[in-house]
């Protein structure tokens, strides 16, 4: 057995093994299948963090002891606990839950990870399997650039329930020749990429190098996979193939975090080899000057100069308007924001043109601010005052440090760089995929201790080192208080998880002309989510077609769908569709002055939209029954 799994918060190995491998299995299907906030691919996730810290946490309860790491754990609640006034005063908080149960799931995660005292191979397999996901990942996009956007764009083409605008943006997106796999943008795709190169690097590197006296590896077959001729081809041919697939996403962005994570891997190196500080900013100079040789590149192939800021698709302009609307909406709901998750919502009321409407900030720190107002301000202060106060901002390894497990930690180190690189031009903490992989490595790296700190060997985390703590009263009924937490969350989450599902599937009856079928699932979501719009709004809408198939005339036909509409504009009352939609309703019951009220409402919330402000008998006529909007999430 690997030294450093007989202390283990009273788990035994084999059962720390198997909640390791179904979060990563969580973790690995929201890489291979990933998706938005909004997407079930996140359910998985939230189950296997939740249901992982429940096993760790009824083991504590019954071992009545606490690991040392305890408190630290605890503390990820204060970020939950400051988002909840945000949550409260939420402009949409259908959206806002959703986000919230991936940041609980983010902190069940790393609690799970960090009160887990993991072996040695678990490390490294955990880390490898990583890598093989990448490698898969990695493949499906070169084969995209060459067969798969050809199908897509057909698929997109036929596809009868597609909303215009969507559709449109998709096309656009399929044409530029940028890949993205199976995530929903190729930065995204970018962003993944640059954070397992590193640890790409560091396999390669012992592959290459062969195992030595601090080799952190415990057993023979993790020796073989990871050891020799064949095993060195195979990491070197993912290398390449990742580095491909960077640049067919022709993602500036991906490129930044790549050099940033890389300049910081060579500093750390070339630092402990005392290496003067002359040579080391020479190499810096000239890793920069190529850098922007190949982003100057980069952009001519997409059609603009790099500093042609003016350009439509300049990701600089498109980025600085942005941030400047995160900064409005802060400026304009300072003490508690919009609500996790609205940031998209109310997006369109500071754009001068529907194309910089956009549903994130593209910078994870902007938009939280935006949603969660001073009390991310907050948040932040007392974040850095913890890292003062431990005195993590300074980097505590050793000289006597053995290379191996330096170079372990030093490139999971320059992986997380990238992931805090690319959450400043995007938006990873919102995507389950990366926002997990980021938690992920952030855990795995509390396990890579210096040897000060763990003695002599190489060890899963400090409960060897330093026993575990007794129970207090009070942190007893701490741990009860999480536990029952916990227990809630799970229970929230499959009931959002079933509605998810359900809407789905009355999705898929639409598709098949199967009203009937789709009212059935639409009763189930709205008993398991009755707060959600889109839910009813469409209840209503088949209700009006079947109305018409049966040959029934007049205006009562339009009060159920008028009485969604304005209930959809209280529930999401930044939503100019629903108050257009609306508009469009009053004026076939004859309402003039209401429905002209709801379509200015409309255009308040969407001011550059054109078709609101036009008032021809076609754009104020009734929803003659169209789902397209049902899949424009």
């Amino acid at each position: 057995m690997d030294a450093g799994s007989n202390a283990n918060a009273g788990l035994s190995p084999q059962n720390q093994l198997s909640l390791l491998a179904l979060i990563l299995a969580a973790l690995s299907a929201n890489l291979l299948y990933p998706g938005e906030v909004f997407f079930q691919a996140k359910y998985l996730l939230i189950f296997a963090s939740v249901s992982s810290l429940l096993v760790v946490s009824a083991s504590l309860l019954r071992e009545r002891q606490l690991p040392p790491g305890f408190r630290t754990v605890f503390a990820l609640l204060i970020p939950l606990i400051l988002t909840a006034p945000s949550f409260w005063t939420s402009v949409n908080r259908s959206h806002s839950l959703e986000v919230l149960w991936l940041f609980c799931a983010y902190a069940c995660l790393y609690a799970s990870l960090r009160l887990m005292d993991l072996s040695r191979s678990a490390i490294i397999s955990s880390l490898l399997v990583l890598t093989w996901v990448a490698c898969v990942v990695s493949v499906h996009a070169l084969y995209q650039s060459f067969f798969g956007l050809e199908r897509l764009a057909k698929t997109v083409q036929e596809a009868g329930l597609l909303d215009e605008s969507f559709r449109f943006s998709l096309l656009g997106r399929v044409s530029s020749k940028r890949v993205f796999a199976n995530f929903t943008l190729p930065n995204t795709l970018a962003g993944f990429i640059s954070m397992l190169l590193p640890i790409n690097v560091f396999f390669l590197y012992h592959s290459l190098r062969g195992p030595g006296t601090d080799w952190p590896l415990g057993s023979a077959p993790l020796r073989k996979l990871c050891h020799g001729v064949l095993p060195a081809g195979l990491f070197a041919i993912q290398l390449i193939l990742q580095l491909c697939v960077l640049t067919l996403t022709q993602s500036f962005g991906g490129w930044v975090c790549v050099c940033g994570s890389f300049v910081f891997l060579g500093f750390q190196l070339l630092r402990r080899r005392k290496i003067p500080w002359a040579r080391i900013a020479v190499v810096c100079v000239a890793l920069l000057g190529g850098m922007s040789l190949w982003l100057y590149w980069l952009s001519s192939r997409r059609g603009f100069a790099l500093w042609d800021v003016y350009h439509s698709q300049n990701p600089i302009s498109l980025r600085w308007i942005n941030y400047e609307t995160a900064l409005r909406i802060f400026l304009d709901f300072p003490v508690t924001g919009v609500g996790l998750g609205n940031y998209g919502g109310v997006n369109p009321v500071y754009q001068s043109a529907p194309k910089y409407v956009t549903q994130y900030a593209h910078n994870t720190p902007l938009q939280l601010l935006s949603e969660c107002g001073l009390f991310f301000l907050g948040l932040v202060a007392i974040c850095l005052w913890w890292m003062a106060r431990k005195g993590q901002v300074s980097d505590p390894t050793p000289q006597n440090a053995g290379r191996e497990r330096d170079l372990l930690r030093t490139c999971l180190q320059a992986a997380l760089c990238a992931w805090f690189l690319h959450n400043l031009l995007d938006i990873d903490f919102y995507f389950s995929s990366l926002g997990a992989l980021g938690v992920f490595l952030l855990g795995i790296l509390g396990h890579v201790q210096p040897r000060d700190r763990m003695g002599s060997k190489f060890t899963g985390s400090s409960h060897a080192a330093s026993g575990l703590t007794l129970f207090s009263p009070l942190r007893r009924g701490i741990l009860v208080g999480v536990f029952i937490l916990q227990i809630t969350l799970l229970f929230f989450s499959i009931r959002s998880f079933l509605a998810h599902t359900s809407t789905s599937l009355a999705i898929d009856s639409i598709e098949t002309k199967n009203f009937a079928e789709a009212e059935k699932w639409l009763e189930w979501a709205t008993v398991l989510n009755p707060q959600e719009a889109q839910v009813f709004i469409t209840k209503a809408k088949i209700h009006y077609i079947r109305a018409l198939e049966s040959g029934l005339r007049g205006p009562s036909l339009l009060s159920p769908l008028r009485a969604a509409f304005e209930r959809a504009t209280r529930v999401d009352p930044y939503n100019s569709q629903h108050h257009f939609e609306l508009s469009k309703v009053l004026g076939e019951l004859n309402e003039p002055v209401l429905a002209e009220q709801a379509r200015q409402r409309a255009i308040e919330l969407f001011p550059s939209e054109i078709k609101y402000k036009e008032r021809t008998p076609e754009t104020l006529a009734p929803a003659t029954g169209s789902t397209k909007t049902v899949t424009n999430r």
